[in-house]
């Protein structure tokens, strides 16, 4: 599960990235089970923009520890 290994590895053991950087995994995760189990949670455009960019911000900073 990258969720668990990404911060242990790579904030913690590594100290490649911040950790705010190694809690977006996470909160990704945390919030796709809301967004598929949770019937009360009301997706808005707000919102899915803001995984997106967390996402977008993850990858870019992996592409730029590995590139």
């Amino acid at each position: 599960m990258v969720f668990k290994h990404f911060p242990l590895e790579f904030v913690q053991k590594r100290k490649l990235v911040d950790w705010r950087i190694g809690t977006i995994p996470r909160r990704l995760y945390k919030l796709r089970i809301r967004a598929d189990y949770k019937m009360d949670l009301v997706v808005t455009q707000a919102l899915a923009r803001d995984a997106y960019e967390e996402a977008k911000r993850l990858v870019q900073v992996i592409e730029q520890e590995i590139g």
